[in-house]
């Protein structure tokens, strides 16, 4: 391989090649995000959206600190129980209708009982809430459960249930910072790249290939002046027959 040869080549050709990645360049990022206006100045805004997760720790328990003590006056396997209704109730219509009411929900939320691997069922909800930025997790996981806290409360008030005997839902930790569970996608705009890339340079060849010819051409017809190339060599004519006389 001759690599001054295709040095040559490509040199050659570098206002084809310059304008080939520059097109690459601008495809690759067109691939991954949008032109927008923000503010009536040009912008970019990503075409897909990272998805973020958190999630907050509440327990379920009776006023009083009760695990403080060695014996309990409530069966803890009924906490327990109840923290699978209570994490269908964090999702209900009701608590949906609450954060309607405060706003666009805007990523989505689930909520579950914690498992404990050893002693199995606890009385502590995992609240988890998912948005596209680390901001929006959190906001929506601390509305998520404070809509919920503020449901519970206002049916044990209309149940007119003594609060020494209601079930007491304490916020064991917030929010917690978020972890990135779905990054955006590198793939298409490398592949976009590499494959206008690719035919800019398969572009230079082609052209390439096609001068060589031409210039062979004109070096044989330049060493060559007596050719003339635009007017047929004239064929001889045939000398006419004479009749002998045989003696």
């Amino acid at each position: 391989m001759d690599l001054s040869l295709h040095g040559e080549v490509l040199w050659r050709y570098r206002y084809i090649l310059v304008f080939g990645a520059l097109l690459a360049v601008a495809l690759a990022v067109l691939s991954v995000a949008r032109p927008t206006l923000d503010g009536g100045a040009p912008a970019l805004e990503y075409r897909e959206s990272e998805l973020w997760q958190t999630k907050a720790t509440l327990l379920l328990t009776r006023p009083g600190f009760p695990e403080g003590r060695l014996t309990f006056t409530t069966d803890p396997s009924r906490l327990s129980g109840l923290a699978d209704l209570y994490s269908k109730l964090a999702f209900s219509d009701a608590v949906l209708e609450r954060l309607r009411r405060q706003g666009s929900i805007d990523g989505t939320f689930f909520a579950r009982p914690v498992i404990s691997e050893t002693s199995g069922p606890t009385p502590l909800i995992w609240i988890t809430g998912q948005a596209a930025t680390p901001a929006e997790t959190i906001a929506l996981t601390r509305r998520v459960t404070s809509a919920f806290l503020s449901y519970v409360v206002e049916r044990q008030q209309a149940a007119a249930i003594p609060p020494a005997d209601r079930v007491d839902i304490q916020v064991v930790r917030e929010a917690e910072p978020p972890t990135l569970t779905r990054p955006r996608k590198n793939t298409l705009p490398i592949v976009v790249l590499l494959a206008v890339l690719s035919a800019s340079v398969g572009l230079v060849y082609v052209l390439e290939a096609n001068r060589k010819p031409r210039e062979t051409i004109r070096a044989v017809e330049a060493s060559s002046p007596e050719l003339e190339r635009d007017e047929p060599r004239p064929v001889p004519e045939p000398e006419p027959l004479t009749a002998r006389r045989w003696a």
